[in-house]
């Protein structure tokens, strides 16, 4: 008798788990991507931006800054506050006041790259 209880038993948790389990993906919720990226020719910080400034900036607007630099270039956070006002010194042709570098004009194609980093959107 006790035979046949473990044996009913058995075939019941069978029996569930076999009607649990799907060869069906109709019901499996796709996982999100934690960092989609839709738009892979957008520019960000990270990877486009971040080593110009460090060639070209940070060393006036690092910690501590120097040459009365007022504010720091260190972070995305420092960069994206004053992304308006480094694509305007940095886009001033040489000779005018308030060019940054100051020791000369970046290339073109590099301001460029600033400014479209700021038209996508400043991503990180």
């Amino acid at each position: 008798m006790k035979s046949s209880i473990w044996k009913v038993m058995l075939l019941t948790v069978l029996l569930v788990g076999y009607s649990c389990s799907s060869d069906s993906e109709d019901d499996v919720t796709p996982v999100s991507n934690p960092d989609p990226d839709p738009d892979p020719t957008k520019l960000t910080y990270t990877k486009d931006v971040k080593s110009i400034l460090t060639q070209n900036c940070t060393g006036c607007h690092g910690s501590p800054l120097t040459n009365n630099a007022p504010f720091e270039l260190l972070t995305y956070a420092q960069v994206n506050e004053q992304a308006s006002k480094i694509i305007d010194r940095i886009s001033k042709q040489n000779g005018e006041t308030g060019i940054m570098p100051p020791n000369g004009r970046l290339p073109q194609n590099t301001i460029d790259i600033i400014d479209k980093w700021i038209k996508d959107g400043k991503l990180e």
